[in-house]
């Protein structure tokens, strides 16, 4: 019976250590990897998936006020270096952090999976592609200043969606195992807050629970591990789900995000020009009206590449 609610015990204590969302994985848009479909498992609860947004946007924030820093250090060490393309990457990973965020104040639990993926998907690639972009314009020296400046990162800009993180984090923890005990016939009120404020060990929770379980009688206990064995068949079938709706048209849902994107993003040079040209500054205007050129070429690409990619499904 230990070994029993030992395992039980261990499948809820797990929570307490939600890993940050990984972002060395692979760019292939038609599958997800088994690292991601880990992380999306919690996505089937509201604050499961507001936790898992969250750590996206700390991911998303972090590369791009990084890519800042490596851009300045470029241009300022070599003022002849070309970061046009670069640059352009970059502003098209903020916009994405952009939407990113306005998806989190207005979060729908069932389009947060799919959206998680997607997005997820092009902050990869994106990265990949300013990673490469500037990779032949630094210098070993530039390098190390990279590194000290971006020390001060996590201290600062990024300190408060940390919180964040840490009290959606405690509050899903909390939830679980507030559930779990009170199945048990228990309630720890001291534990609860700990978990909450993230000061309790795994060791703490899974005391607490074994207790509980040794405190209700065979016939308790018997009815009890038979109604968690249900739930985590449930839960487990509800996981996949959640993995399958994730797969869903992948590819095409994020060619269809990364074209909606551009084309914002070609209105958003195009505004720029005007403004620069409105106040005198014409050279910048025109280099402003290239790039809103050059981004409605590759949206109209992507649109054409959609549209294929729809004849091809409708022909299988």
């Amino acid at each position: 019976m230990k070994n029993k609610i030992g395992i039980i015990a261990l499948l809820f204590v797990a929570l307490l250590a939600i890993p940050m969302v990984a972002f060395a994985e692979t760019d292939d848009t038609n599958s997800i990897s088994d690292d991601m479909a880990n992380e999306i498992r919690i996505m089937g609860d509201p604050l499961g998936a507001h936790v898992r947004l969250l750590q996206l946007e700390k991911s998303f924030t972090r590369n791009v006020l990084t890519g800042q820093i490596v851009i300045d250090v470029i241009n300022k060490n070599h003022p002849d270096a070309n970061t046009t393309a670069a640059g352009t990457t970059l502003d098209e990973l903020e916009a994405l952090a952009d939407e990113l965020r306005t998806i989190i104040e207005n979060t729908d639990t069932n389009t947060s999976v799919q959206e998680f993926v997607e997005m997820k998907k092009q902050g990869i690639t994106l990265t990949q592609e300013f990673r490469e972009q500037t990779r032949s314009l630094l210098t070993s020296t530039d390098k190390q200043e990279i590194r000290e400046r971006v020390k001060a990162i996590d201290k600062n800009e990024l300190k408060s969606i940390s919180n964040q993180i840490e009290y959606m984090r405690g509050q899903f923890n909390a939830g679980k195992i507030e559930a779990l005990l009170r199945l048990l016939g228990a309630n720890n009120t001291q534990l609860m807050q700990k978990i909450r404020d993230g000061n309790a060990t795994k060791q703490e929770v899974g005391d607490a629970v074994t207790a509980a379980h040794n405190a209700l009688s065979p016939q308790q206990q018997a009815a009890v591990d038979s109604l968690l064995k249900e739930n985590a068949i449930k839960r487990i079938i509800g996981e996949k789900e959640i993995i399958k709706k994730g797969k869903e048209k992948l590819a095409e849902r994020v060619l269809e995000r990364k074209q909606n994107r551009m084309e914002k993003l070609s209105k958003w040079y195009q505004k720029r020009a005007e403004n620069a040209n409105k106040n005198g500054f014409e050279k910048r205007g025109e280099r402003m009206e290239k790039l809103s050129e050059k981004i409605k070429e590759l949206s109209d690409k992507l649109v054409e590449e959609r549209l294929r990619g729809r004849q091809r499904g409708s022909d299988d």
